[in-house]
């Protein structure tokens, strides 16, 4: 599926860059590896708990493409952690590709951090905030794991290809304001302000690209109205952030062009990919595609994400290690002479 349409009026806005090494996301305050009444919880243990806190739920695959972890070792560490009782796994349902690429409603495995597992991760600092975030249990919802495997498949997706990513649950904590602790701080950057709703919009991802773009990323699985697409995309662009909208149906993107045509949106040539970019190329669009069905053992839960960047934004050829915040022991440099033994290697 391509969206193209005719270009309109080019209109010039500010882009939002940020360093990597400015407000970078740090790890937990944890250390590497912490005793507690329960055992030891090795720093994979923490990653793991971190992510599905992060994002509510994920499916084992997931996890094995955020941590670079192997998947038998991501199925070692889920079995043990579910022996504490950090961790379970629970049915839900979510539209899945079976392997001639139908797409129908099946059940499927999802694992979630627990009360108890949200204890040992603490808090973590994430990218555009100041103030580190300490996230409750999501709360779970069989009607939402549509939507929250999704924009999982997004997250691992964006992250392998060296994004630094922001959940929306920690985009909320930080940005929305609450009736029940109405005197909490507050920071600004993610979320957007659109005139006549009340609070912000928070997008369902923010990704920082490896060139410094910041990026807000959605999952549009809906048909809305055209004008709700419209304030949002010109809350974007007015706030100098770079989007993406990855879309399901052709009737949503014909909803979210037409927005775009209203705000003066023109378009660049239609590039590989089935992605839509704006002349400036800080709008955005590709298909969407739901997770594949089944995935039920660990040799198949590798190479379940594309190879190509998401939404055709310029990426290093070269990925990034994801294992380096967790495992442990010196990274060896192999074109460094060393003593071996007493011989120069």
């Amino acid at each position: 599926m391509h969206f193209c349409v005719q270009g309109c009026v080019y209109v010039t806005i500010y882009r939002r860059r940020m360093s990597r090494h400015t407000t970078p996301a740090a790890p937990s305050r944890n250390r590497p590896s912490s005793r507690t009444r329960h055992g030891t919880v090795s720093a994979l243990d923490v990653e793991i708990l971190r992510f599905l806190l992060r994002f509510g739920m994920a499916r084992p695959h997931h996890v094995v493409a955020w941590t670079g972890a192997s998947p038998h070792t991501v199925k070692r560490r889920l079995a043990a952690l579910a022996g504490r009782g950090a961790v379970k796994s629970m049915l839900v349902t979510a539209a899945l590709r079976d392997p001639d690429g139908s797409v129908r409603e099946t059940v499927c495995t999802a694992w979630v951090t627990t009360a108890a597992g949200a204890g040992y991760v603490g808090e973590w600092q994430v990218t555009g905030y100041d103030t580190p975030v300490a996230l409750p249990v999501a709360r779970h919802s069989r009607q939402m794991s549509h939507h929250a495997l999704g924009v999982v498949d997004l997250a691992a997706w964006y992250r392998v290809h060296g994004f630094d990513v922001v959940a929306e649950r920690e985009i909320r904590s930080r940005e929305q304001t609450s009736t029940i602790a109405p005197d909490r701080v507050t920071e600004h950057f993610w979320a957007v302000d659109i005139p006549g709703r009340p609070g912000v919009h928070p997008p369902d991802l923010g990704a920082v690209a490896p060139d410094g773009e910041v990026w807000a990323v959605e999952l549009e699985r809906a048909v809305k109205e055209v004008r709700a697409y419209q304030e949002v995309i010109a809350a974007y662009r007015n706030a100098g952030m770079g989007q993406v909208w990855h879309i399901k149906s052709q009737a949503t993107a014909r909803r979210v062009l037409d927005a775009c045509t209203r705000l003066g949106v023109q378009w660049a040539p239609p590039v590989a990919g089935g992605v839509t970019v704006s002349r400036d190329g800080l709008i955005r669009l590709q298909q969407w595609l739901p997770g594949r069905a089944g995935l039920r053992g660990p040799e198949q839960w590798t190479r379940q994400l594309p190879r190509s960047a998401p939404a055709g934004i310029p990426v290093p050829a070269d990925k990034p290690d994801l294992s380096a915040s967790w495992r442990r022991g010196r990274v060896i440099d192999l074109n460094q002479d060393e003593l071996v033994g007493g011989v120069l290697w």
